[in-house]
């Protein structure tokens, strides 16, 4: 989704970032946002420790069709 098509809003730090979406960045992020994007996101959800919750969340997300 390119940015204005998204239902959400999208930090500035976290759209020019340049993070490539893939399975392992995708953990990664989930784990702890702020971390892993190195700013200020303007996010309260600080992430999920367990890490087959993230990969469950990470399928649900590969299977959703846009």
């Amino acid at each position: 989704m390119s940015k204005g098509n998204s239902p959400f809003q999208t930090s500035p730090d976290l759209y020019t970032s340049g993070i490539i979406w893939n399975d392992v960045n995708l953990l990664k992020y989930m784990k702890n946002p702020q971390q892993f994007v190195e700013s200020h996101i303007g996010m309260t959800f600080k992430g999920l420790s367990n890490l087959q919750e993230r990969g469950r969340y990470c399928t649900l997300l590969k299977n959703i069709d846009l």
